[in-house]
């Protein structure tokens, strides 16, 4: 890590940046300081932070930037690449500091490396969402427990997240001989029963985002106005998969992205 930052804060100083605001000033922020400090000897290093600001008088808080006139010579660093925070860092920067006096020491999602391949698929959709200022909200279409629900939640801190389940499992009456595997699907039918919205919410970092819509597609899509610049199916079964791809399809952001997971379905 020292190397890493090491090299991106030289580039930073030979590019003729000599006044440093760090944000967020966590161990990665006292990091960066201490290696501008000492080892770039630059004197100028402001730690910024909007919690550790109310203990330590020597960090300011984000809103002291808002109306600051910016030098060519200044520029705010990012200094954190917690996967948990890390678009939510990046607004919120940006809503005090104009970009171009922003650079950015981890210009890549850590959840791209993610284990999880649907994941790190999420991470670099959310990239591209960002990188063209896509607008839109969220979505996901098959639930279950949340555990993929989470990761929009967290990756997409700024949008709105509609949240697609019976929260009961299977319908039977949405099964199609013609295209699921029928005697499949009727082993499950009772088996994804083990979840709740509370259970889910639980799991969500900005609850405030989350609109729950509890019930069958496409009779929970009716009224709803917003337009999507990202959408996950994940329901399984053929009959809600067509008609939620019908309604998202017909309500995408242009450059939005779906992805679409289908398992039992024998066609597409």
């Amino acid at each position: 890590m020292i190397n890493y930052l090491c090299k991106r804060l030289e580039s930073l100083i030979v590019k003729g940046y000599k006044k440093f605001y760090i944000y967020p000033f966590g161990t990665i922020g006292m990091q960066v300081k201490d290696i501008l400090e000492k080892k770039y000897a630059v004197e100028e290093c402001i730690g910024v932070d909007n919690y550790l600001c109310t203990f330590n008088k020597n960090i300011i808080s984000c809103d002291k930037l808002e109306k600051k006139i910016w030098a060519e010579s200044e520029v705010a660093v990012i200094a954190s690449n917690d996967g948990l925070i890390y678009n939510d860092i990046r607004l919120k920067i940006r809503k005090y500091v104009p970009s171009a006096n922003i650079r950015d020491l981890f210009p890549v999602h850590p959840f791209m490396d993610h284990n999880d391949k649907r994941v790190a698929s999420l991470a670099a959709v959310a990239r591209e969402v960002y990188r063209k200022n896509i607008p839109g909200a969220v979505a996901e279409a098959g639930v279950y427990q949340g555990e993929f629900a989470k990761y929009i939640n967290i990756i997409f801190p700024d949008r709105k997240l509609y949240l697609f389940d019976s929260f009961e499992g299977f319908d039977s009456h949405s099964i199609s001989n013609v295209y699921d595997n029928s005697i499949q699907v009727e082993e499950w039918i009772g088996t994804l029963k083990d979840t709740s919205i509370a259970l889910v919410m639980n799991k969500m970092k900005f609850p405030e985002n989350i609109v729950i819509k509890k019930g069958y597609i496409p009779d929970t899509t009716r009224n709803i106005t917003d337009k999507f610049c990202f959408v996950n199916l994940d329901m399984d079964l053929y009959l809600p998969t067509y008609e939620g791809l019908n309604f998202f399809w017909e309500n995408l952001s242009e450059g939005g992205l779906f992805l679409y997971m289908i398992f039992i379905c024998g066609m597409v």
